[in-house]
């Protein structure tokens, strides 16, 4: 996850001159940016001397007013130095911020340097240290995902569903979380990884084609990443395992009367989150992306409440909830006819429906229509839309291999991975030479790959008691936003900067840790392994020179490098070059 100094808050502060006395003052953020991000504990020091709290009169009159009712004029004191420190925390949480959107690793660095995490007087807290981040993950009924639950809750058709407020993304309630990852994991499994390595190869290859192809026609002897594979590779996952198909062309159909019953009304007053009976789409790969990202920016990434990310992240929800609606549909319809289905993640779940090999004692309220198309959109939303971002950090990482940026030799007995090691295990799998226990060498080049280039920074949990503690730090109060970052913790360890092979499994957080791993865990690597075998083939793969005048900050935007958008959230462009020549001659031959 990220957040940026527009994405830091929970109640941000209107645009310009404002009447809300708790509105951080970052007008030193905003003057000198560069200037800014020389120091990030300078900064908050200058941040906090701008937005003052008169901490020991607070403490004063906060320990007077458990004892004896306060005067007139010490309630209306109280009250306004809380105000100052609501506005103190708000401008720490937008330097972090800041800080994660602009310069995240010195930052983290700087605090790993002084300890286990930042605990300001108030604001936000930052875990950096390994094992205090895994801490923090551990203790889920300390430190929930309610932030994300918020939002989700809105889209659950409670009402309907058989009372279900929740998806598992979404909870921490252990009476509500473990039914529903039961029946998850009984749909998805560690063998699910072997049946769909050829289907996603096979799409690898034909996209490598497809670009290949172009390039040749243009040309150019360029790939973009992003356009190429990163994208799409992962919503044909969604297709063909989860079970969310798209069409080779965007169609429509009508929302039933339950549909309209369901997702008809307004959400928080909202109409355009109030679908009509026109509203149903049948989404190509390109639209059923556009639902997934909106719905997670929405989710997990719009910590500032922006008002106009919120309405289009429930409104293609909304979309894509009918759409899985018509769907269950469809495929019962099928199953009880006797025709053959897909196995995917959907039918298995309707198939449940319908009594076929169902889990012992399932509760038949998690497989009813609308549970199962919930279940499906959070796991489809929550596993597919980081992906992309992920696929193309795994690739800038095996190039700045390549470029000699990360050491591969030391004196410590630990096995180095090699960009040479790493290709000649791709051509070994496009050869047929050993392809499984290629793949199986590829993966560990994926996770390392993947921890020096991690996707996203920090994971966002809410103190829930009063009184919890990380490592020796001070007691935190409910309500505390906690930023555990599992990027930082990635690089609390022996040798940081090598690429080493075989590290400990606590050392890779890329899914999460404990509660909530992610349920893509054994799919996703595929989607990344048989993209690094596909771009591995293209003989001479390597940055092209940037073009004169295109700058690196405050954001990349050289060709050849990795780009995102200009919130840092999203993947936008990354071009390689290859040569037309070898292995892109032998397994793409001209036609």
């Amino acid at each position: 996850m990220r957040v940026s100094a527009e994405h830091n808050t929970e109640t941000p502060a209107p645009p310009g001159p404002s009447a809300d006395p708790s509105a951080p003052d970052l007008s030193f953020l905003t003057r000198d940016p560069a200037a800014a991000l020389q120091s990030f504990y300078d900064t908050i020091d200058r941040i906090g001397a701008d937005n003052p709290v008169a901490v020991a009169r607070l403490q004063e009159l906060a320990v007077k007013a458990r004892q004896a009712p306060l005067t007139e004029g010490e309630s209306g004191e109280l009250q306004g130095l809380k105000l100052q420190a609501v506005r103190q925390g708000r401008a720490v949480g937008a330097v972090i911020g800041f800080f994660l959107k602009l310069k995240p690793y010195p930052m983290l660095e700087a605090i790993r340097r002084r300890g286990i995490a930042f605990q300001p007087m108030f604001g936000p807290v930052l875990v950096v240290e390994g094992a205090a981040v895994r801490d923090v993950l551990e203790r889920d009924q300390e430190f929930t995902v309610d932030p994300y639950g918020v939002e989700m809750t809105k889209v659950m058709a409670a009402a309907h569903n058989g009372g279900f407020s929740a998806f598992v993304l979404s909870t921490d309630d252990t009476a509500v979380y473990e039914p529903d990852k039961r029946l998850l994991s009984a749909v998805c499994n560690p063998g699910d990884a072997a049946a769909i390595t050829q289907l996603i190869h096979d799409d690898c290859m034909r996209r490598i084609a497809a670009a290949v192809t172009a390039a040749r026609t243009n040309g150019s002897p360029t790939i973009d990443v992003v356009q190429a594979v990163a994208r799409y590779v992962p919503v044909t996952l969604g297709h063909h395992y989860l079970g969310v198909p798209v069409a080779a062309e965007p169609g429509s159909f009508e929302l039933t009367p339950d549909m309209l019953t369901y997702y008809g009304a307004p959400i928080d007053g909202e109409p355009a989150t109030a679908l009509t009976r026109t509203d149903g789409i049948i989404p190509d790969e390109r639209q059923m992306y556009l639902w997934i990202k909106a719905a997670f920016q929405h989710f997990f990434n719009n910590v500032q409440k922006d008002q106009a990310v919120k309405v289009q992240g429930l409104r293609a929800c909304r979309q894509l909830l009918a759409y899985l609606l018509r769907e269950v549909a469809i495929q019962r319809q099928r199953l009880q006819s006797g025709q053959p289905v897909e196995d995917t993640m959907l039918t298995r779940l309707v198939g449940f429906q319908m009594g076929r090999s169902s889990p012992p004692d399932l509760d038949p309220r998690l497989v009813s229509d609308l549970r199962i198309a919930e279940n499906v959109m959070g796991t489809i939303v929550g596993a597919v839309a980081g992906q992309e971002e992920a696929t193309c950090r795994v690739i800038d990482s095996l190039i700045r291999l390549k470029a000699g940026e990360y050491r591969t030799s030391g004196s410590g007995s630990y096995r180095y991975g090699t960009f040479d090691e790493a290709k000649q295990l791709a051509l070994d799998v496009l050869s047929g030479t050993r392809p499984k226990e290629s793949r199986i060498e590829l993966r560990k080049y994926f996770l390392e790959a993947l921890r020096l280039q991690p996707q996203g920074e920090v994971l966002l949990r809410k103190c829930a008691r009063d009184g919890s503690r990380i490592g020796d730090g001070r007691p935190l109060a409910a309500g505390t936003l906690v930023f555990a970052s599992h990027g930082s913790a990635m690089k609390d360890l022996p040798e940081p900067d090598a690429f080493i092979l075989d590290r400990p499994r606590e050392h890779y957080l890329h899914y999460g840790w404990n509660r909530h791993t992610c349920l893509g865990q054994y799919v996703s690597p595929v989607i990344i392994v048989e993209t690094m075998i596909a771009l591995l083939g293209l003989q001479d793969l390597e940055r092209p020179e940037a073009r004169p005048g295109e700058p690196s900050f405050p954001f990349e935007r050289r060709f050849g490098r990795l780009q995102l958008d200009d919130q840092n959230l999203y993947t936008t462009t990354f071009s390689l070059r290859f040569s037309d020549s070898g292995t892109t001659k032998r397994f793409w031959p001209n036609l």
